[in-house]
């Protein structure tokens, strides 16, 4: 069943339906922004090759392109902002937790490789 979010702003009002099933896409980063009028463009990438020393350069293609009202982009760069001003505290937690994870299962993954 689709779930309606009522959006209420003072650049306008919206009610957007979401449906159950959307597709998904996956990027590693943005490549590239151009910003104009009316629309602005993104470039999403992913990482193809990760170099063999540290400093080599990552190979990365660019996978996805998305056109947008350049409106549209400002308010979601504004809404953002001001999400992750309100959640910085446990983002930054999450991100701690995260770490102290990673650490305890590669060294895991050290003991158990030396024991076999």
């Amino acid at each position: 069943m689709s779930k309606i979010i009522k959006q209420r702003s003072p650049v306008g009002n919206a009610d957007v339906e979401i449906p159950e099933e959307i597709p998904e896409i996956y990027a590693d980063g943005i490549a590239g922004t151009l910003v104009g009028i009316p629309n602005s463009r993104l470039q999403f990438f992913v990482t193809v090759e990760i170099g063999e020393k540290p400093g080599d350069p990552e190979k990365r293609r660019v996978k996805h392109s998305v056109v947008i009202p350049t409106v549209a982009l400002i308010e979601f760069i504004q809404n953002t902002q001001v999400a992750l001003s309100q959640n910085a505290l446990k983002i930054e937690e999450a991100y701690k937790l995260t770490a102290t994870a990673l650490s305890k299962l590669l060294a895991q993954d050290t003991k158990t490789s030396d024991q076999g």
